[in-house]
């Protein structure tokens, strides 16, 4: 009879490593709405975890109603320290 294995199925009944996600820091995204001829005006700054997600919060957050200007805004990534 096997010794030790108990109920998690570790041998000895050792300390079985505990995964923590540990939270990153958010990342920035400048908010820009594009203009012809002119590299696009400056909206502001969101904090989100991916392109898609700082899109939605910039709508949400700068009040952009109107859906055909929702669909022209486009976001840069703000350089972190750590880049």
């Amino acid at each position: 009879m096997p010794s030790g294995g108990g109920a998690c199925g570790l041998a000895g009944g050792g300390d079985a490593a505990v995964a923590f996600s540990v939270p990153k820091k958010p990342i920035q995204w400048e908010v820009y709405r594009p203009i012809k001829g002119a590299p696009g005006a400056f909206i502001g700054i969101v904090e989100a975890p991916d392109e898609t997600s700082a899109l939605k919060a910039a709508i949400e957050e700068f009040g952009i109603v109107n859906p055909e200007h929702q669909n022209r805004l486009f976001v840069r990534r703000v350089p972190s320290g750590d880049d």
